[in-house]
């Protein structure tokens, strides 16, 4: 997650970088300016993409951390479920156990 999250913010500045480049170039004229913001706009086109991808990656990790903390829980719900119903049944067979002893006492 870290390491998707650093490349996402890695990312976010270098758009902001490459905007402010092509802000400046706008003032300049020329063929080379005019070939550089070219340059920068298809990098920007990139960048978008895998900002759009490294996002639903994100998103999906957490999702999927979510549902094993989900999955964990249910099973440790379920097993203490299992766990204290055998625990009760076992209790009710030595109450069971205990009234047979008193009763063939007396």
């Amino acid at each position: 997650m870290l390491s998707t999250s650093n490349r996402l913010s890695r990312g976010v500045d270098r758009v902001r970088v490459l905007a402010l480049e092509a802000e400046r170039l706008t003032t300049q004229p020329g063929e080379h300016a005019r070939a550089r913001s070219q340059l920068i706009f298809e990098q920007l086109s990139i960048l978008t993409s895998r900002a759009l991808i490294l996002r639903t990656a994100i998103t999906v990790l957490y999702v999927s951390i979510g549902l094993l903390v989900m999955t964990s829980i249910a099973i440790g719900v379920s097993a203490g479920l299992c766990g204290a119903s055998t625990l009760l049944h076992g209790s009710l067979l030595f109450v069971r156990e205990a009234r047979l002893a008193a009763g063939s006492t007396l």
